[in-house]
């Protein structure tokens, strides 16, 4: 018996496929599928399951993040400026602790998130850990390596560029305690 093997489409996966095509056409019916299988920009989702895609699509209309026109033949879908900044913000969670020589300097990252922006502080702070930086006060972390290129990029992408900050130090008091937590 030869079967076909469905998976489903993460939102993720479907911005960044949209992304890449700028829009896509979403053809309803399995003819108009045959029919374009040769026209540019259509999407032959026979791979995903049909229900999945729809409601990505129809999901991601919803939060802004794609554009839907409908017509009888199917969905044009195309990516919404909200759909790409989402985009980025996967790419956050790519973030690793970064290994590496020790140059001798301490990086400090410290921020000052008002109570209001409680959600955002929370994010900021698990982009931080995923970073490898260690908490030495609420709001004050430290690595040994220089995330400063990620940091600036964590901080746009968060929309709070003035309110976190990063500097280097030449020592710190009690680093034997971050020698030993950073194995360095």
């Amino acid at each position: 018996m030869n079967s076909i093997l469905k998976r489903e489409i993460t939102a993720e996966g479907m911005l960044r496929l949209l992304n890449d095509l700028g829009e896509a056409f979403f053809p309803l019916t399995r003819y108009q599928t045959w029919k374009n299988v040769y026209q540019p920009k259509t999407i032959c989702f026979g791979e995903y399951f049909p229900s999945v895609v729809k409601r990505r699509i129809k999901g991601l209309q919803a939060k802004g993040q794609v554009e839907v026109a409908e017509n009888s033949d199917g969905w044009m879908v195309k990516i919404t400026r909200g759909g790409k900044q989402e985009l980025l913000k996967y790419d956050l969670m790519k973030f690793e602790p970064k290994k590496g020589v020790w140059d001798g300097k301490w990086r400090v990252v410290f921020f000052d998130v008002e109570e209001i922006d409680r959600k955002m502080r929370d994010r900021l702070r698990f982009y931080i850990k995923k970073l490898g930086l260690r908490q030495l006060q609420r709001s004050v972390w430290v690595t040994p390596y220089d995330v400063s290129g990620e940091v600036r990029y964590m901080r746009e992408i968060l929309k709070i560029p003035y309110d976190v900050r990063i500097g280097t130090l030449e020592s710190i008091e009690y680093s034997n305690e971050l020698k030993k937590w950073f194995k360095l």
